[in-house]
């Protein structure tokens, strides 16, 4: 599914937008500075890592890694209509 979160990143507003499917996925960054937008779509690989604690984290593995997108393992959380990377909540759009 796709996830979309608002965020601020060195104090310039972005947007982001995870779409997951099998094991892939694809990230796109949109940050508006001084009225321009940048836009940025990077692809990776991710493994879901449970704990027996029910606690959860994920694995991202970036092809390629940029200002906006580290390879990493982060907390991870899943509702109904959202997800958690980070402690950063992205909405569900294909709802």
């Amino acid at each position: 599914g796709s996830y979309q979160a608002d965020a601020t990143f060195l104090g310039q507003g972005m947007n982001v937008t995870y779409t997951f499917s099998g094991g892939k996925f694809e990230a796109t960054s949109k940050v508006t500075l001084l009225g321009t937008v940048n836009s940025e779509t990077v692809n990776g690989t991710y493994e879901i890592i449970e704990f027996d604690d029910g606690s959860m984290e994920i694995k991202l593995d970036f092809e390629e890694e940029s200002a906006a997108f580290h390879n990493g393992t982060y907390t991870f959380d899943q509702g109904e209509d959202y997800i958690k990377i980070a402690g950063i909540k992205y909405s569900k759009l294909d709802k």
